[in-house]
């Protein structure tokens, strides 16, 4: 009976043993192809300053390459929407410079440009130079972060969202949006007077707002910096996000928004699968250490 005991106790440790090697080579496994797609930081959102950009349309011309989204310019991976068939109000800047210029960008209403200096207390920055915004820092050529192009998207008139179909996404999973924004009003307009309170609402899934911003007549607010947090549903791979602008007047009030970032902020799954193995080995050592006691 003792052999018997002895020779268990042995053969008990010997698939411990072999236990042990198989989970590290799980581990090696998980190591290898779990980890590295999901470790490293990625922004999902394509085109994410707007600066792959075509002009289309046979009858409407673009000012190189700005003009109205979906009109007579596009930028890749980006849609503007339409409501009861009425296309967003929605124009793509591709300096300040244009956006500024009397002259205008065409849209499907006429052309726009927007206000460059604003006049309300306090409020100084300029939109084609520099300045202070409203978060008190400062801001330099030409003031658009990221140094690329623009959106200006209409927060009272033919308002719709611009949204992009973001895909490689994991159920369950939590994200973190960055971008940039301000407020800003048409010029050249007999409608462009009087204040507006201004604010993005965005949509992943759920839906968040910016802190309003109460916008002076011709004024431009300085850039702002914006962060938010989403959980995907379970089950999600892929999710729609947008951009609506809302105003309080008929013409003036318009959100600029460009340098967006959205990257994966939940643990990796290849993090618990290594902590997973971890775990399971710590349980086998001491399982056999146990045994070797008994035996």
């Amino acid at each position: 009976m003792k052999r018997l005991v002895k020779t268990s106790s042995k053969s008990g440790i010997g698939r411990m043993v072999g236990l042990s090697w198989k989970v590290l080579g799980a581990c090696g496994v998980i190591a290898a192809l779990g980890v590295v797609p999901f470790a490293q930081a990625t922004n999902l959102v394509s085109d994410p300053s707007f600066t792959s950009l075509t002009c289309t349309g046979t009858t409407a011309t673009c000012t190189n390459g700005s003009g109205q989204l979906g009109y007579n310019t596009n930028a890749t991976g980006w849609t503007n929407t339409s409501v009861s068939g009425t296309l967003g109000y929605n124009f793509l800047f591709t300096n300040t410079t244009i956006a500024t210029n009397s002259a205008g960008v065409l849209g499907n209403a006429g052309s726009l440009y927007l206000s460059n200096v604003g006049t309300a207390p306090n409020n100084t920055y300029s939109l084609t130079g520099t300045g202070t915004n409203a978060n008190g820092s400062g801001f330099s050529g030409g003031g658009v972060p990221g140094g690329g192009s623009f959106l200006a998207l209409d927060g009272d008139y033919q308002t719709a969202a611009v949204e992009q179909t973001i895909t490689g996404l994991c159920g369950g999973c939590k994200y973190t949006l960055t971008f940039d924004w301000a407020a800003a009003q048409q010029k050249g307009c007999s409608q462009c007077t009087g204040n507006s309170n201004d604010s993005l609402s965005v949509t992943f899934g759920t839906t968040q707002s910016t802190t309003a911003f109460s916008d002076h007549t011709g004024q431009f607010s300085g850039w702002m910096k914006q962060t938010m947090t989403f959980t995907t549903g379970n089950g999600v791979t892929s999710q729609v996000l947008s951009f609506l602008a809302v105003g309080s007047q008929p013409v003036p009030p318009f959100l600029l928004l460009t340098n967006i970032d959205m990257e994966y902020t939940t643990p990796e799954p290849g993090t618990l699968g290594m902590l997973g193995c971890g775990l399971g080995l710590i349980a086998l050592a001491k399982l056999r250490t146990k045994r070797q006691r008994k035996s």
